[in-house]
């Protein structure tokens, strides 16, 4: 008789949302906790692969994100049904014992899924500003938890973002850099617009290796694009700057691109800038800055706080970024101590691992249910 625990985990629409639930997935089995794990996320294509390549179930609901436009209004609300009703049915029949959800569009449905079949419901938070879904469940979740503060939530606990063990790098800086195919002892200058890419920072990044700019002719650039399509545009674009750059699509291995960085450009998603602050890689972030609420800009005030990274203002025009980046990194690389300084500031202020609290409130909830040895270890994450 197989005598694992059903436990559901939602979120999806980016990667930032799907992560973190995969680095509670993995501290539970580390704990040793049997459990079947399922998925709800969105029907975007970047959910389905993540989940596929770490060989898990997935639900996708057809739930939508919020529009301004009335004419959908209609359309999204049908999906929207459609996609409760598939996410009741299926917590139904899962017999699931607890659900995690991270926020975003998927999260609403899956959260009202748990609360008509009577399933402990956690709410994790990952960002400076909680979502909409995350505020509209706060009242109605079993037990909650934030990466940052969320003062309409007092006895909310707070955690860092969860992170799975392969997005923090260890051991030698030089192995890493050798592994993807870089020069082991030349300074690195990450890339990194998330799980979707960003199309400013795709372009910035060979702007700024054509530039001519003494503070980095000795460096090397490592970018991640996010679609294989994108990437292969901007191999094209370093390749016309004459610079030695690795360009990657995507990668679940993100602790040896973290440790090989001796600085980085960033998005300021939650998971990013968690990674970059748990990597101790000093940043210079970019914000999305379509947010209304800007919670990208408010998710890396914190870093930038304690003097371990820039936040400047991502522009559509390439050269207008450019000349910003340079301005903000050249006193940096320009005084060998500076660098030092901001790793020494991000590794007194390391959050705490989130991904392990939540793992233990979901442990508590399903009374402990051990895996077998041998099982345990076949078991990918």
């Amino acid at each position: 008789m197989d005598d694992r625990s059903a436990i559901i985990f939602a979120g999806g629409g980016t990667g930032g949302h799907i992560f973190p639930n995969l680095a509670v997935l993995e501290r539970l089995r580390e704990r040793g906790i049997a459990c079947d794990p399922h998925f709800f996320v969105s029907s975007r294509p970047l959910d389905a692969a993540i989940l596929s390549e770490a060989g898990h179930r997935a639900t996708p609901l057809t739930i939508e994100p919020p529009g301004s436009r009335p004419w959908y209004w209609p359309r999204r609300l049908g999906r929207g049904l459609a996609g409760l009703r598939l996410a009741t049915r299926t917590t139904a029949t899962s017999g699931a014992r607890a659900m995690v959800v991270t926020g975003g569009f998927v999260s609403m449905a899956a959260a009202h899924a748990a609360r008509r079949c009577n399933v402990p419901l956690a709410v994790v938070n990952l960002d400076a500003v909680p979502g909409r879904a995350n505020r509209h469940l706060g009242s109605r979740a079993d037990k909650i938890f934030t990466a940052a503060p969320w003062p309409a939530q007092p006895h909310a606990v707070p955690i860092g973002v969860p992170l799975r063990r392969c997005a923090v790098g260890g051991g030698d800086v030089a192995a890493s850099r050798r592994g993807l195919g870089l020069d082991p002892h030349r300074d690195t200058l990450l890339v990194v617009g998330g799980s979707q890419g960003a199309a400013t920072l795709n372009a910035l990044g060979p702007a700024l290796a054509g530039a001519d700019m003494n503070i980095l002719s000795t460096w090397q650039w490592l970018h991640l694009a996010g679609s294989e399509e994108a990437a292969e545009v901007v191999r094209t674009a370093y390749r016309s700057a004459s610079v030695s750059a690795v360009v990657l699509a995507f990668t679940h291995a993100m602790g040896p691109v973290w440790r090989s960085a001796t600085l980085a450009l960033s998005r300021a998603g939650a998971g990013s800038v968690a990674e970059a602050w748990a990597n101790e890689v000093p940043t210079v972030f970019l914000p999305y800055p379509h947010h209304r609420d800007q919670h990208q800009r408010l998710n890396a005030l914190p870093m930038a706080d304690v003097g371990a990274a820039l936040i400047l203002e991502d522009r559509v025009d390439v050269e207008m970024n450019a000349r910003a980046v340079v301005a903000g990194i050249e006193p940096i690389i320009a005084e060998p101590q500076r660098l030092a300084t901001m790793r020494r500031a991000l590794v007194r202020g390391q959050p705490g691992d989130g991904a392990e609290a939540v793992a233990a409130w979901v442990a508590e909830i399903v009374g402990s249910p051990t895996i077998a040895h041998h099982e345990h270890g076949d078991e990918g994450v």
